[in-house]
């Protein structure tokens, strides 16, 4: 893990004394390599992972948000929502995909994704998420702590983005 500005951390994080952790999981490395370092051009620590395998069996402590491709070897990113839903883990996911699926995009916007984004985006929208996810993480720093009982389904808040989804009428 590296940090943004050459290890030294941005003034509103040094104030806080709090570092907003995000992992990716792709399998694609340039992806991962740009989103490394885009996401650290905006002062976040930044970790990623070629699968969502090699994510679960890194045990580390979780992280303020993923960045999780949809189809990957192995474990989807699909599945590995539903296995941290059963495991209680509460983080904010923020799909990414190069592919047009919409059962994909309802399924991850259901089970409470913050954003669902078709590649390629625009930097500014994945950092505009991002963004909302720190300003969530400064107001309640246990946001991806253990979740509320199995059963209770999440509120559709507007703090998600889906730029796939059609505006209705």
């Amino acid at each position: 893990m590296t940090y943004a500005h050459c290890g030294e951390p941005r003034p509103a994080q040094e104030k806080r004394g709090n570092f907003v952790k995000v992992f990716i999981i792709d399998d694609d490395p340039s992806v991962r390599k740009a989103l490394q370092r885009l996401i650290r051009s905006a002062g976040m620590i930044v970790e990623s992972f070629t699968s969502a395998e090699e994510f679960l069996e890194a045990r580390l402590p979780p992280p303020d948000c993923l960045v999780l491709d949809v189809r990957l070897s192995g474990m989807s990113g699909l599945q590995l929502q539903q296995r941290l839903a059963a495991d209680q883990q509460r983080i904010p996911i923020v799909f990414i995909t190069a592919h047009d699926d919409d059962l994909a995009r309802e399924l991850a916007m259901q089970a409470g994704a913050l954003g669902f984004l078709h590649k390629p985006f625009e930097d500014h929208v994945l950092l505009s998420i991002l963004a909302r996810t720190v300003a969530r993480h400064d107001a309640h720093p246990t946001l991806n702590r253990p979740s509320r009982p199995s059963g209770q389904q999440r509120a559709e808040t507007p703090d998600r983005l889906d730029l796939n989804k059609e505006d209705s009428p």
